[in-house]
């Protein structure tokens, strides 16, 4: 079981999707989704709000954001007017 479980998760891996949510852009980059909302919230990392504003918006991360933070981390804070 535990290999069959590293199998799928290698194989979701390898999926490229357009836009990600916290929860699917932290675990590729391996931290929390707590910490890539905060990016999101201030506006270290390119990402769109959806559904709902204030605290019950979620968030959606391009796949070429989440490339980029893989490569180069978070921006400066208020890099990215996020919306």
């Amino acid at each position: 079981i535990d290999r069959l479980d590293r199998i799928e998760r290698a194989q979701g891996a390898a999926v490229v999707k357009e836009a990600y949510t916290t929860e699917e852009a932290a675990e590729k980059l391996g931290r929390s989704e707590w910490t890539v909302r905060q990016w999101c919230n201030k506006g270290q990392a390119e990402a769109k709000k959806v559904r709902g504003q204030g605290r019950t918006g979620e968030w959606r991360l391009p796949h070429e954001a989440v490339l980029r933070l893989q490569r180069e981390g978070p921006a400066a804070v208020g890099t990215y007017p996020n919306k």
